[in-house]
């Protein structure tokens, strides 16, 4: 378990570009002072109060950028202040004030995934997988050991038999096997973000449409002239979750350009909705798919979740300016 439940990310409410049109909901919101750091560092220690105020909390404007900053350096925030509660009666002191005193609240969950940075030992040789079209990585638990093997054993026999649908594979016998194979699901994220500048859409789709989603990606970057050219997009990959339909999307590009953006959206969106899937799986919505929800909600479904925010969040406080006004 992480040793907090979450990072509230204060915003000031400077205005920029991005958020122009959300100047009607920030209108009614206080930006954070001094005053309030002081305050959340009565309660919390130092170390979870970063700040840019003059307090008693950590005094750090280099470790607020990783806040600020989203990781395609798409949008900046000028938050001054980011808290670190460890428990729900922290939460709940936090929500209580910033209700008092109207200040915007942005829960955040990214920038805290752990990275696997441990050499892999090789479970499989590089000429048994090469050409494989798609990896499974499957985990099985239960109650019964040797019940649960003997299962396993059973329906490893039945589709290993089968050539035409798995090619080749490998079973953990130890736990730092068991490691070392969900290492290689684990690291792709690293291994994307340092093959190139990558464009990630987090969609469900039926898994029985994965493989044409990728495919029908490259197509449409092909026609557009963009799939392995100089300066346009290397690669296509796609990874998942196949007990709920979760892909994540990643194209990768040489660099960020809205020659390639273009290209993507709203094509990606539509091919989404073609399927009935949804545009945001696991990750939310935010600011950079707001303008694309109707891909996946209707207009009245939309209108259902402004209502029930506005019961629960009548100030505007949580999130202000990002799904929903």
């Amino acid at each position: 378990m992480r040793p907090y439940l979450a990072r509230a990310f204060l915003p000031s409410l400077s205005r920029s570009p991005i958020l122009r049109r959300t100047n009607a909901t920030l209108a009614n919101l206080t930006s954070p002072t001094k005053e309030d750091a002081a305050h959340f560092a009565k309660f919390l220690p130092s170390s979870s109060v970063i700040t840019t105020f003059n307090s008693h909390a950590t005094n750090n404007g280099d470790e607020l950028d990783q806040y600020n900053l989203d990781w395609m350096g798409k949008y900046r925030g000028k938050s001054r202040i980011v808290l670190r509660p460890k428990t729900t009666e922290d939460v709940s002191k936090i929500m209580k004030h910033c209700w008092e005193r109207r200040i915007g609240v942005v829960p955040q969950g990214g920038n805290t995934g752990l990275v696997v940075r441990h050499k892999l030992g090789k479970a499989l040789a590089e000429d048994e997988i090469g050409d494989a079209p798609a990896f499974v990585l499957v985990e099985t638990s239960g109650g019964n050991k040797e019940h649960d093997e003997a299962k396993l054993q059973e329906f490893l026999e039945e589709v290993m038999s089968d050539e035409s649908l798995v090619k080749t594979g490998v079973l953990a016998q130890a736990t730092e096997q068991f490691q070392q194979l969900w290492s290689l699901r684990e690291c792709i994220p690293e291994a994307v973000s340092k093959e190139g500048k990558a464009y990630k859409y987090d969609i469900s789709v039926p898994v029985t449409a994965f493989e044409d989603v990728v495919k029908k990606t490259r197509t449409q970057l092909e026609s557009h002239g963009l799939y392995k050219t100089p300066g346009g997009v290397k690669e296509v990959v796609g990874y998942g979750h196949i007990g709920d339909g979760n892909l994540h999307l990643n194209v990768i590009a040489e660099k960020y350009s809205q020659e390639v953006e273009n290209a993507l959206e709203p094509f990606v969106y539509e091919l989404v909705a073609s399927f009935k899937g949804s545009i945001s799986a696991e990750h939310g919505i935010g600011l950079m798919k707001a303008h694309a929800l109707h891909y996946s909600k209707s207009k009245e479904s939309i209108d259902l979740m402004r209502k029930i925010k506005h019961l629960f969040d009548e100030r505007g406080i949580m999130n202000p300016g990002k799904i929903i006004e």
